[in-house]
């Protein structure tokens, strides 16, 4: 028995020692890319030794660094937050390399406020002379202007799905301002069209998105983003939908204010015929915020002017103004939105009374979280609640006796859960669930409705 022990005991040694020697081998080619500044490269090979378990002292730092280099700058924030954590609080030294690291790491993802409290905590350590030289570069750096001079994000989105009451309203919430009144059409002087009976479709949605960002001198900057979207249903291709969207915003930033001027225009196709275009230029004031506990919690104050422009009939056309706020809470991987915002939407034109769909109210409530688990693994949830308060359209509470309920009141409700992952650099897939109910006073626009989907993303 003795004899077995032993021998199982060098059988066990003998099979992990490829391993080991692997894993040694693998990161000492990831330091040799390392100082050869193959930052891509290196960031590979220490992201897979740490996703395996490999547990070297260094590890993290090195993975920080590479990760940094090749502009992943969340996963350098986490690494380097990890080194943090294993640092000996005694070592000086130790401490002010991780965080002048951090501090970096924080100012190229846009967080100043962040960034300047980790270099005043590096000052109050009194480090050297050549330390305190380049924190000061850097912090009057942060003041000036971010650390990148442009940013380009494109991203294509490929998704199919199953819809529920199809011919109610449309799936993509983008557009619920433009297709929801479309089987409000007039037919008697008393009566609307009732609602279609309820169809149930497939759908395939192709998407684009094109975004950049300039930052100049003194904090000023430009922002700019082009959004294309094809909906097209299997079933009922009379809801075949296509959405395309510009806007441009100059932009000021002053330390943890940022303010903005949106531009923004917006197309709509439906039922293969153009629909209508919208245009709006708004205001946009933001703050970013920090607190013990909370990293980021960035708060925007927000009005717009909008005007719609229907291409058959200029009777629904209509002026919009909209003012409201939103918080962004970033703790972690934890993302929590919040929303609310007002619209005020009046009619260009002289309405029928009783059949104006155009002057109304909307108040909406906008909540969304997201968290990440194990690895590039994101679970998401959100609830968009929207009150319409029609002006002066009289609701029809029972369509067959044509008996009127004041004036029509609509509650929309959708609730979403998504599960996402990033299976490689830039490749994700995600599963989404939306349900939705819109109760309403008026009979032909009280529905509920389900959209399951897959879809595959890839950022470039």
């Amino acid at each position: 028995m003795i004899l077995n022990r032993g021998g199982s005991r060098y059988i066990f040694m003998f099979s992990i020692f490829p391993i080991i020697l692997s894993a040694t081998t693998d990161f000492d080619q990831g330091v040799e890319k390392f100082n050869k500044s193959k930052w891509k490269e290196s960031y590979k090979i220490f992201k897979r030794l740490s996703q395996n378990g490999e547990k070297r002292t260094d590890l993290d730092f090195y993975l920080g660094r590479s990760a940094f280099e090749s502009g992943n700058y969340k996963d350098a924030l986490i690494a380097f937050e990890r080194v943090e954590i294993e640092t000996d609080p005694r070592d000086d030294i130790a401490v002010n390399r991780v965080k002048l690291e951090l501090g970096r790491t924080h100012l190229a993802l846009g967080e100043f406020q962040s960034a300047e409290k980790i270099f005043r905590e590096v000052l109050d350590n009194n480090p050297p002379e050549n330390v305190k030289r380049k924190i000061d570069e850097l912090l009057n750096f942060s003041r000036q202007k971010p650390m990148k001079k442009s940013h380009l994000a494109i991203s294509t989105n490929l998704e199919i799905g199953y819809e529920t009451n199809v011919n109610s309203i449309p799936s993509n919430e983008n557009m619920t301002d433009f297709l929801s009144d479309l089987n409000g059409k007039v037919t008697t002087n008393t009566v609307l069209v009732k609602t279609e009976d309820q169809k149930d479709s497939l759908y395939l949605s192709q998407s684009g998105n094109l975004g950049i960002q300039f930052d100049f001198s003194d904090g000023w900057g430009l922002s700019a983003n082009i959004l294309g979207m094809n909906q097209n249903y299997f079933e009922t291709p009379e809801n075949d939908t296509i959405y395309f969207t510009a806007n441009i915003s100059p932009l000021y930033r002053d330390g943890s204010y940022r303010f903005g001027l949106p531009v923004r225009f917006e197309s709509v196709k439906y039922s293969n015929q153009h629909l209508l275009d919208s245009y709006s230029i708004g205001l946009k004031g933001s703050r970013y915020i920090e607190t013990q506990f909370v990293k980021a919690i960035i708060f925007d104050v927000f009005t717009n002017l909008k005007q719609k422009d229907y291409e058959k009939t200029n009777s629904q056309d209509s002026s919009i103004w909209e003012y409201g706020l939103s918080s962004t809470i970033k703790q972690g991987q934890k993302i929590l939105f919040l929303k609310y915002g007002t619209e005020h939407e009046n009619s260009k034109n002289n309405q029928i009374s009783n059949f104006n769909l155009t002057d109304k109210i909307i108040n909406t409530i906008n909540i969304a979280y997201s968290d990440s688990f194990l690895e590039k693994t994101n679970l998401s949830f959100g609830y968009l609640f929207r009150n319409v308060v029609y002006d002066d359209y009289e609701a029809l509470k029972n369509y067959n006796l044509k008996i009127a309920d004041g004036c029509r009141l609509d509650r929309f409700h959708s609730l979403k859960i998504g599960f996402s992952k990033e299976f490689i650099s830039g490749l994700s897939a995600d599963l989404r669930f939306n349900y939705i109910i819109n109760d309403s006073n008026h009979v032909p626009t009280d529905y509920s409705k389900s959209i399951y989907s897959f879809g595959v993303t890839y950022e470039f």
